[in-house]
């Protein structure tokens, strides 16, 4: 079981269990857009499918590479063409979060400077020019400017194209995640404006670019950061294509209990982890199921006990009385309508009450199925209940004392 392992070059090197994703591939390519956004909740496979994008693209890997062999991409002959043949940026903006913002900024340096670490080759070029390389050797020394830092994803993309006469891909991932844990508002508009410049330098008019790929949970910014690119694709929990993409079906699902002997074991594994929507596909949280199977198929909660609640919390501690109410409604197994907004962003957090629906569905704590007037919410699966029941039910005791309601509704 590959537990943690983001590393799609790894599992298929170990021969550990990949559940076959690459058709991602072929749509990217068929589709030919400049940039996505792809926005779904944590432990979803963003970070692999990254990774797996790297290894398909990036022609610093051996064009020769079995890591696709059996895999549906290797049916696509169109596509080997595209095979290990562009350069590739891939950085993340993870282990960025910090209580100020020079702290901040010296994070985001240090991994600037192991980005640029690894293209010390572009300095001896005569094609690039020499201010790019001055500029390069104060982002490696950890001297560099802010302004300089802003600029760096599209710098490096510049001097790549000019040393392999070939676009490059961009690939980022969690660029929301340095917000994640910031209640300082003046803080967090100071470093969602450093990650605004840096997308917005390599994503937008860059004559460098052959496409780029962003992977987050949540919008920084509604239209800030991406205005004035045109042709940038947001893929959310609502869009209709890449569905199956994140997370396992069904039918995947099924096939891995029978590969680990437990054939019996698909309709625990359904009631505790499947039940959320994305798009058409019905799908399981693939964390979950990989630790439940990987546990001898014990039933527990496994993605409630990873990190990354505190927006939640934070949202729970404004709720009015009626947000409660709701929330006691949903504990007890039932739904409700809900308007919901796919396009929330950070800075607008606490802004409305009900805004915590949306936060709730786009980071996957609750499921969302559409109706004519709006959306139906509630809790997806036996996992959740106890999420509810751990997470939310010590809120709601404080004002009306019933944790035991709460805490009682698990599958």
């Amino acid at each position: 079981m590959p537990i943690g392992v983001q590393d799609f070059k790894e599992i298929r090197e170990l021969n550990r269990l990949y559940v076959d994703k690459t058709g991602m591939i072929s749509q990217i390519l068929s589709e030919g857009t400049e940039c996505y956004l792809f926005l779904r909740p944590r432990r979803f496979g963003k970070s692999l499918n990254l990774s797996m994008l790297d290894a398909f693209f990036n022609i610093k890997y051996p064009k020769d590479n079995k890591w696709f062999d059996g895999l549906k991409i290797s049916e696509c002959k169109e596509c080997q063409e595209h095979k290990n043949a562009y350069p590739v940026i891939y950085f993340d903006f993870k282990n960025l979060d910090a209580d100020s913002y020079e702290l901040f900024i010296k994070r985001l340096s240090i991994k600037m400077t192991d980005l640029y670490s690894e293209y010390e080759y572009l300095k001896e070029s005569d094609d690039i020019d020499e201010i790019f390389k001055t500029d390069f050797d104060t982002i490696i020394s950890g001297t560099t400017s802010v302004s300089v830092l802003m600029n760096s994803l599209n710098m490096l993309s510049d001097m790549l194209y000019a040393y392999h006469g070939t676009k490059v891909i961009i690939l980022l991932d969690e660029y929301d995640n340095p917000v994640h844990h910031i209640n300082d508002k003046n803080l967090q508009n100071d470093v969602v404006d450093v990650i605004r410049g840096m997308l917005s330098c390599a994503l937008k008019g860059n004559e460098s670019l052959m496409f780029g790929v962003v992977m987050s949970i949540m919008q920084v910014g509604r239209n800030s950061i991406f205005s004035g690119l045109n042709n940038i694709k947001v893929n959310n929990i609502f869009s209709s294509k890449y569905g199956e993409m994140f997370g396992f079906t069904d039918d995947e699902v099924k096939a891995i209990c029978e590969e680990y002997g437990r054939p019996e074991k698909h309709l625990e594994a359904k009631e505790w982890y499947e039940g959320y929507r994305f798009g058409s596909a019905e799908v399981y949280n693939p964390w979950s199921v990989l630790n439940y199977i990987d546990e001898g198929f014990r039933p527990q909660a496994y993605w409630a006990e990873t990190s990354g609640n505190s927006i939640i919390n934070t949202l729970l501690e404004c709720a009015d009385e009626w947000v409660y109410e709701e929330l006691m409604t949903l504990s007890q197994g039932k739904s409700i309508k809900k308007s919901i907004d796919s396009t929330i962003t950070f800075e607008e957090l606490n802004s409305i009450p009900g805004d915590i629906y949306s936060v709730m569905v786009m980071s996957g704590y609750l499921n969302v199925v559409p109706f004519e007037l709006g959306y139906e919410v509630g809790i997806p699966n036996g996992e959740l209940y106890q999420v509810f029941g751990d997470q939310i039910a010590k809120y709601v005791s404080r004002r009306y004392g019933n944790y035991n309601i709460i805490g009682s509704v698990i599958i």
